[in-house]
């Protein structure tokens, strides 16, 4: 979850508007709108407005947000963290095949960028 997201989500969950953000924050509704439906983006200066409005307005808020993008932090650790024995054990035959697939293409996409010349049956290894 990125951060207009995670702001959007906590925006939702404690029943802001963008006029009651307005009124806090001064900062138009209708930029406020644009930011929220990805019509345009705000200056770190404007989102740091925007989250310090939401806080004004219900306490708890910035936590809200702030867990929000730590937990995508987390899920992404705790994936980086994962016995891969244990996933690759769990794996249906075609999510293996994809995944398979892209291990070689990564692989494949290292190698030209190295200018490695590989084998024939390198070359064959990652037809498969």
């Amino acid at each position: 979850m990125n951060h207009r997201e995670a702001f959007i989500k906590t925006k939702r969950y404690f029943g802001i508007t963008g006029s009651r953000l307005h009124e806090v924050t001064g900062v138009s509704k209708n930029h406020i709108s644009e930011f929220i439906n990805y019509k345009r983006d705000v200056t770190t200066s404007v989102f740091d407005k925007l989250v310090l409005g939401m806080e004004e307005l219900e306490p708890e808020s910035k936590q809200y947000y702030t867990d929000q993008i730590r937990e995508k932090e987390s899920k992404a650790s705790t994936l980086a963290n994962i016995d891969s024995s244990i996933l690759v054990k769990n794996m249906s035959n075609e999510q293996l095949s994809k995944l398979m697939f892209a291990i070689a293409a990564k692989l494949g996409n290292k190698s030209k960028n190295a200018g490695d010349v590989r084998s024939e049956s390198d070359q064959l290894a990652l037809t498969y």
